[in-house]
C-alpha cells in the first residue's frame, strides 16, 4: 500500500454540466412541463394569500404557446405570472437543479428540480426574468444547455421596466423540442381541458386565473348526481338509503413534518429521527373530500381523483377498486368494480391528501408511505367491497365510504333502483354521454341533474304503464273513445233521440284553433321523452336541429291539414322543433313499431328536404338511427352484460329468500348442476367451504344460470307474491292460473340465462331477449325510491 501523504482527503464530485441536459430525458408529458411552471406561480399566490397581504393586481398566470404554423426555429413558449417576483440571490437558488426552499407539505412544486426538468424537456434555451414592485428593472438568467460549462456559470440579463409597480416572473423557453412544440400547437384545446382538470379546485375555490393563448382555462367540474339523490339498498328492516354523494372531512392528529426528508414526527419531538435535521414544522392533517356517482357510465372516465395542495396528482384513479388479500403473499389484485367490465363504471370522487408525499413527476403518491396506506384504508376499508367475498374470508361487513356506494350503485339497471336513466326498455347510456358533453360545454339546461333524473322517472313511468297511454286499452265509454280520436260534437250522431236538426238552436261557429293553440293542447298533460329529445342532424345535410319530444295520450295528433299522424314534427323557433307522438295511434297498438322509428322518418325527411339532398330517404333514416339512436341498437354483448347484472341481482334476492330453508333448494339441483356449482365456487370464491354456502343458501349464486328459472318453477311460493317477484301465486285459486303466473316469470328467466351466456345470435332472438329483460324487470317486486 502506498504511504503517499500528499493524497487528498476529499475529492470534488460536482456533476458535469451534462446533467442538466440529461434532465431533459426524464419522461414528462408536454402539459406536465408547463404545469410545473404553473405550480411555482400558484405556490407564490398561495403564500401571498396566507400572509394576508392585499394583492390588488390579482393572481394571473398566462401561457403563450406557438401556433402550429410557426417555424420551430422561431417558436417560443412563454409563462408569465403576477406574483411577488424575486431578487437575484433568490432567483439564483430557484434555478439550481436539486435545490428547493419549498415546504414539501404546503407547496405544489419543488422549484429547482421540477423547473429544470420541465424547461430542459421543452427546449434547449431558457430565459427567466423576475422583478418585484419597486425594483428599477427586470433581472434574470439565461440557461443555454448547448453552451453551459462545467462551472455552471450562466449570464445575468436585465431589462427595463415599464412602471416601477410591475411585479412577477417570466419564463421564456426557446429552441423547442419539435415533438413537444408540435403537440402543443396541435392540441391547444385539449391542453386547456387538461389544465382545467388538473387545477379544478384552485381555479374554482381560489381567485386564481389561468390563461392559455389568451383564453381562460375553466375548471373541469365533475358531472355527478346531486347529493339529494339516493337509492334504496336491501329490503325491510335491513333497507338503507345510500345518497349519491358522500362528503367527509376526517381530522387526523397534528404532527410535525421534517422539511428535509418529509418524515412525520410526534408533536413533542424537536429533531427528525430519520435524518437528524431540526427543521420540524407543526402541521394540521386531514383526509377530506367526497366520493359519489357520475351521471353517466363510461369505460375509462370513472375513478377517484386525489389532490395535494389543490392540484390533482391522480386522475380517474381505480386502484381503490382492487383488493389484495394481505394474508396471501402470492395473491394478485382482485378487481371489485366494475363487476361488468364491458360496460364501464360511474363511481368518482375528489380526495385531498395534503400530508401524503408524492414523486417528482407528481403523477403518483409514495405508495409505501403509511399515510397513503392509512388514507386508502379509511376510504375503502380493510376487507373486500363485495359482501359475499368479505363473508367468505371472515371479514366483518365493510361499512366504509366506498363500500356503501359500491353496494348501492355497482349495478347499472335503469330506473330508481340504481339511479340510471332509461327509456322504458333499457338504459340510455349513449344519450347520457351526449348530455355529458353539453354539461362540460356549459349549456344551462344540463348543469343540474334534472335531465338525468327526468329520464329515470320516465323509465319508471313507462314500466308502470301496461299500454303506451298508461291506461287500460279498453273499457272506456263511447264518448271517451270519440274524444280520444279527436272527434268533435258536430261529428257525432245528430239524431238526438229522434229530434230533428231543425229543433236544435243554431250553435255559434267555433273559433278556428291556431297552430300554436293546437301544439299547446298537445303539450298539456303530455310526457316529455328525454331519450328521444336532443340535437339531430347529418353532416351530409349541414345544420342540425334541436328536437323536444313529447308523448301525447289525451288526444289525437293531427297536422295542419287535419290528417292524423303517429308523429308530428313542428318548427317552433329557429332550429328549435317540437315532436309530438300520438301514443293512441292505431299503428302503435296493431304493430310492433316503436315511436322512435316514425320520429326518425319525419326528421330524415325534413333534413333531406331542407338540404335539397339527393340521398335516398331510407339511407337518411338508417344513418340517423345508426349515429344518433345508438341506445336502441340490439347488441349481443351489451344484452349479455345487462342480463348478467340483472340475474346477479335476482339471484342475490332469491338467496336471501331461501335462507330459512336452503336445504330444500339444494335438493332440486341435479348431480351435474351440483358439480358445476362446486366448480364455480372454486373458481370465483377460492377457499370457501361448499357446506357453509349450503347452510346459508348462498350456493345459489354459483349455480348454473338455467337453474334459476327451474327453481322458481319447483318452489314458486318462496319467490312469488312480492318476495322477489310481484306476480301472484298463493292467492290464485286455480292450478292453471298458478301455472300461468309462474310460467311467465320462468320464461323470462330462461331467456335472460341464455342471453347472459351469449348463446343467442339471430336478430329475432336478440329482439326477443331484449324484450324478455324488459319484462323481467317489470316482474321484480318494486323498490320505492326516496326522492
Amino acid at each position: 500500500m502506498s504511504n503517499d501523504t500528499s493524497s487528498p482527503s476529499v475529492i470534488n464530485i460536482q456533476p458535469s454540466a451534462r446533467i442538466l441536459r440529461v434532465l431533459g430525458d426524464i419522461e414528462f408529458e408536454p402539459w406536465q412541463c408547463l404545469a410545473e411552471l404553473v405550480d411555482n406561480s400558484f405556490d407564490d399566490f398561495l403564500d401571498i394569500e396566507r400572509s394576508g397581504i392585499a394583492w390588488p393586481d390579482g393572481y394571473k398566470v398566462s401561457i403563450t404557446l406557438p401556433k402550429s404554423s410557426t417555424p420551430v426555429t422561431e417558436a417560443e413558449v412563454v409563462v408569465t405570472d403576477t406574483g411577488r417576483g424575486m431578487d437575484l440571490p433568490t432567483l439564483n437558488n430557484a434555478v439550481r437543479a436539486g435545490w428547493s426552499s419549498n415546504d414539501r407539505f404546503s407547496k405544489l412544486g419543488l422549484f429547482g428540480m421540477g423547473f429544470n426538468i420541465a424547461t430542459a424537456r421543452m427546449g434547449r434555451l431558457t430565459r427567466v426574468l423576475t422583478t418585484r414592485s419597486g425594483d428599477t428593472e427586470w433581472v434574470g438568467v439565461v440557461i443555454d444547455l448547448d453552451n453551459i460549462g462545467d462551472d455552471f456559470n450562466v449570464p445575468v440579463i436585465r431589462r427595463p421596466k415599464t412602471t416601477a409597480s410591475e411585479h412577477g416572473t417570466v419564463v421564456e423557453i426557446a429552441r423547442l423540442d419539435p415533438f413537444r412544440s408540435g403537440w402543443l400547437g396541435r392540441n391547444l384545446s385539449k391542453f386547456r381541458t387538461t389544465l382545467g382538470d388538473v387545477y379544478p379546485y384552485l381555479l374554482a375555490q381560489k381567485p386564481f386565473h389561468l390563461f392559455a393563448n389568451g383564453v381562460k382555462v375553466n375548471p373541469r367540474r365533475p358531472c355527478a348526481w346531486d347529493s339529494s339523490r339516493s337509492v334504496t339498498y336491501g329490503r325491510g328492516s335491513t333497507a338503507e338509503q345510500i345518497p349519491a354523494v358522500r362528503e367527509f372531512n376526517k381530522k387526523l392528529p397534528d404532527a410535525k413534518a421534517c422539511l428535509t426528508c418529509g418524515n412525520w414526527e410526534p408533536v413533542d419531538r424537536e429533531t427528525c429521527t430519520e435524518c437528524g435535521n431540526g427543521q420540524l414544522v407543526l402541521k394540521e392533517r386531514s383526509i377530506r373530500g367526497w366520493i359519489g356517482i357520475q351521471r353517466y357510465l363510461h369505460k375509462t372516465e370513472f375513478g377517484i381523483d386525489f389532490l395535494r395542495n389543490g392540484r390533482k396528482i391522480l386522475r380517474y384513479d381505480k386502484r381503490l377498486f382492487e383488493w389484495t388479500d394481505p394474508n396471501d403473499p402470492l395473491a394478485t389484485p382482485e378487481l371489485e368494480y366494475p363487476i361488468e367490465l364491458g360496460q364501464g363504471g360511474r363511481i368518482i370522487g375528489e380526495i385531498h391528501l395534503d400530508h401524503v408525499p408524492v414523486n417528482y413527476q407528481k403523477n403518483a403518491f409514495e405508495w409505501s408511505d403509511r399515510n397513503w396506506i392509512s388514507a386508502a384504508r379509511f376510504v375503502r376499508g380493510e376487507g373486500p367491497l363485495l359482501p359475499k367475498r368479505a363473508k367468505q374470508l371472515g371479514y366483518p361487513p365493510n361499512d366504509s365510504l366506498l363500500a356503501s356506494l359500491h353496494r348501492g350503485y355497482r349495478r347499472n339497471d335503469p330506473g330508481y333502483r340504481c339511479l340510471i336513466p332509461g327509456n322504458g326498455t333499457g338504459p340510455i347510456h349513449g344519450t347520457t354521454l351526449e348530455w355529458r358533453d353539453k354539461f362540460h360545454k356549459g349549456e344551462p339546461d344540463y348543469q343540474t341533474d334534472e335531465k338525468w333524473w327526468e329520464a329515470v322517472v320516465y323509465h319508471e313511468s313507462k314500466l308502470a304503464s301496461p299500454t303506451p297511454s298508461g291506461q287500460p286499452s279498453s273499457g272506456g265509454s263511447p264518448g271517451d273513445v270519440l274524444s280520444e280520436l279527436g272527434l268533435t260534437g258536430a261529428e257525432q250522431d245528430n239524431s238526438n233521440n229522434g229530434a230533428s236538426v231543425a229543433e236544435q238552436p243554431p250553435a255559434p261557429a267555433p273559433k278556428p284553433e291556431t297552430e300554436r293553440e293546437r301544439l299547446a293542447r298537445y303539450r298539456d298533460g303530455a310526457t316529455r321523452v328525454p331519450e328521444l329529445s336532443g340535437e339531430f342532424g347529418l353532416t351530409e345535410f349541414g345544420a342540425t336541429v334541436n328536437v323536444d319530444v313529447h308523448a301525447v295520450s289525451k288526444c289525437a295528433v293531427k297536422d295542419n291539414n287535419g290528417f292524423r299522424t303517429p308523429v308530428l314534427l313542428a318548427r317552433e323557433r329557429g332550429r328549435e322543433y317540437g315532436a309530438y307522438i300520438d301514443l293512441q295511434h292505431p299503428v302503435f297498438k296493431d304493430f310492433a313499431d316503436e315511436p322512435a322509428d316514425y320520429l326518425v322518418v319525419e326528421l330524415a325527411n325534413h333534413l333531406k328536404t331542407r338540404a335539397e339532398h339527393e340521398m335516398p330517404l331510407a339511407q337518411a333514416v338508417a344513418l340517423l338511427k345508426e349515429r344518433q339512436l345508438s341506445d336502441l341498437k340490439v347488441d349481443a354483448a351489451t344484452l349479455a352484460g345487462q342480463a348478467r347484472e340483472l340475474l346477479a341481482d335476482i339471484r342475490e334476492q332469491m338467496a336471501e329468500a331461501i335462507k330459512e330453508n336452503p336445504d330444500r333448494a339444494w335438493q332440486f339441483l341435479t348431480t351435474d348442476e351440483r358439480a358445476t356449482t362446486e366448480t364455480n365456487l372454486v373458481v370465483e370464491a377460492a377457499g370457501v367451504n361448499l357446506k357453509d354456502m349450503e347452510a346459508t343458501g348462498e350456493f345459489l349464486l354459483y349455480t348454473p344460470l338455467t337453474f334459476t328459472p327451474r327453481l322458481v318453477e319447483e318452489w314458486p311460493e318462496a319467490f312469488m307474491d312480492g318476495k322477489v317477484f310481484k306476480g301472484l301465486y298463493d292467492t290464485v285459486k286455480t292450478p292453471a292460473g298458478k301455472r300461468i303466473s309462474v310460467g311467465r316469470v320462468a320464461s323470462y328467466l330462461y331467456d335472460a340465462a341464455l342471453t347472459a351466456e351469449a348463446k343467442i345470435a339471430q336478430p329475432a332472438q336478440l329482439f326477443r331477449c331484449r324484450l324478455s329483460l324488459q319484462l323481467l324487470r317489470n316482474e321484480l317486486a318494486p323498490v320505492k325510491a326516496e326522492v
